[in-house]
């Protein structure tokens, strides 16, 4: 695996307000195969949520992906639907942190563990 893609956690949330009559809200997050900006090329739908309607909405999912390549870039995007005169108004966001390796948080509960036995064994002595 290429240094540079790790397991990625992420959120994609979706919200707002209808006024005037029905419309609707799709959310869309897609991962690029390159770094452009709103580029498409070879992109990959990470995930979806919608459609939402209602005076008011919201819609979130989650889940995990692994970017395909480094650098990749990430595009997000709002289909609105509106079927009578009115107004839409609405806020997306898209967060992603990556997944601690296995490795690394073993390693830190042996130093923790290490750490914990020194105290005990200076309070055994004195």
């Amino acid at each position: 695996m290429d240094p540079g893609l790790f397991p990625q956690q992420f959120a994609l949330t979706l919200g707002g307000t209808n006024s005037g009559g029905s419309g609707s809200a799709n959310g869309r997050a897609w991962g690029g195969t390159n770094n452009t900006a709103l580029s498409f090329s070879g992109a990959n739908l990470i995930s979806a949520t919608g459609p939402l309607s209602g005076a008011t909405y919201s819609g979130a999912t989650s889940g995990t992906f692994i970017p395909t390549v480094t650098p990749f870039s990430l595009t997000i995007g709002v289909a609105i639907n509106r079927t009578t005169p009115g107004t839409t108004t609405g806020d997306m966001n898209f967060s992603a942190a990556p997944i601690p390796e296995p490795a690394s948080v073993a390693l830190l509960g042996g130093v923790m563990l290490f750490g914990v036995g020194l105290i005990r064994r200076r309070k055994v002595r004195h």
